[in-house]
């Protein structure tokens, strides 16, 4: 299970795992490490090729939710 929406939403309980990265590559052959290296170069320079659509869009939808007065806090 991927950690994020759990970080995301602010989830209080415990996460539960059983492999390591090492385990998941000795034994099941994924390797994730170029992914998390991928992810803190620049969008430029990243192996995908990466395009901003539709940001004005996206930034209209983020300030409708900030005016929400019951949103979660992040």
């Amino acid at each position: 299970m991927c950690p994020a929406p759990a970080y995301w939403g602010r989830d209080r309980a415990d996460l539960f795992y059983r492999a390591t990265i090492g385990d998941a590559l000795e034994y099941g052959g994924f390797d994730d490490t170029m992914i998390f290296a991928e992810l803190r170069q620049p969008t430029g320079e990243r192996t995908l090729p990466a395009q901003r659509i539709m940001r004005a869009e996206a930034v209209a939808i983020g300030q409708q939710y900030q005016k929400k007065p019951d949103k979660m806090p992040y």
